[in-house]
């Protein structure tokens, strides 16, 4: 009885910790090591395409310097500089003020320790502070552990793409409006937070699966001469794996085939994906790719907990029917 509440407290925690992974649900994110697509050129496909999902183009510039005139202060930061939507770069993340606005060319966002260390605290709003000889008024403040200095910049070009789409939309559509205007996917990584949902999704089917049989056995021992309610159980039962299984599928449209049967076609995704792993791997450090990964691994961590002990109940009410069966069996041969 134990094993099951603490089970049935880890799946459910579980599902309170995915909750990170859940805002991500149809977001793609799309690395590149230089610098690929600038706004003028993602005009013109917005011209073009009417039906693309929205994205926001940013980079990272490390050891950049702002600067306060009025206390003598030079901070090094690592700026963000973005053309979009500040929300898709740093999600939830707002603390006070406002989220940098799109066209906002005088405005700026600094991180809790950016502000930290030019001003010496965080109640800076309204405030202007220099960058590259030029004044930007502070309209928010994040959340996040980097000093990080945050402002719009349609005129650059840009490393990094945040896709807004619908939940296992793909990127092949992305990836044929791209490529027409010579930004390769391939030559860059490509990060679908449905991948991480979906593998979550499923892998909590284990424990929660564990748990009904559980349920299942025990009803079948109080219940194992009424034919009418072991029926109902069961059909209760596969309605809900059912139920489960459905609302479990979130991958990505580009991870289904078009026959099963086209075992070729899983070879060449597994090659695809471990091409993309291995490219990510020459990206630099990227806050909201960290912050990711460890929501999941958070999450597949308390899983994993779950998992152990489903299995240690259904080993243990295993034991319990063996023990059973030996002593009915010496009962009868005495």
């Amino acid at each position: 009885m134990v094993l099951l509440a603490v089970s049935a407290f880890f799946v459910l925690l579980s599902v309170y910790t995915e909750r990170n992974i859940e805002r991500e649900k149809g977001h793609i994110s799309i690395r590149f090591t230089k610098e690929a697509l600038g706004a003028e050129r993602l005009k013109q496909i917005y011209e073009k395409e009417k039906e693309i999902p929205q994205m926001t183009l940013w980079r990272q510039v490390e050891n950049a310097k702002i600067s306060y005139p009025e206390l003598k202060r030079n901070v090094m930061v690592k700026s963000v500089e973005i053309w979009g939507d500040a929300n898709a770069v740093y999600p939830d993340c707002l603390s006070a003020g406002s989220a940098l606005q799109k066209g906002d060319v005088l405005g700026c966002m600094l991180s809790e320790k950016a502000a930290y260390e030019v001003f010496g605290n965080t109640d800076v709003l309204g405030k202007k502070i220099f960058y590259e000889e030029k004044s930007y008024t502070i309209r928010g403040i994040l959340k996040i552990e980097d000093p990080v200095f945050l402002r719009e910049n349609e005129k650059a070009d840009f490393s990094y793409i945040e896709v807004s789409g619908k939940a296992g939309g793909g990127v092949e559509k992305i990836r044929g409006v791209l490529s027409a205007k010579g930004v390769l996917l391939e030559e860059g990584a490509v990060i679908e937070a449905d991948i991480f949902r979906g593998l979550l999704r499923f892998l909590r089917l284990i424990p929660v699966g564990v748990l009904i049989c559980l349920f299942y056995r025990k009803i079948k021992n109080e219940y194992y001469e009424n034919r009418i309610v072991l029926w109902a159980v069961r059909i209760g039962v596969a309605i809900l794996f059912v139920v489960l299984f459905w609302n479990s599928w979130c991958f990505s449209e580009d991870f289904i085939p078009s026959r099963w049967s086209d075992f070729e076609f899983f070879g060449d995704l597994l090659e695809a994906q471990i091409g993309n792993y291995k490219r990510y791997l020459d990206i630099e450090d990227i806050y909201r790719d960290r912050e990711l990964f460890w929501a999941f691994k958070r999450t597949l961590i308390v899983m994993g907990i779950a998992v152990i002990g489903a299995l240690g109940m259904w080993m243990e009410e295993k034991g319990k029917d063996k023990s059973v069966v030996i002593i009915a069996q010496n009962t009868y041969k005495s």
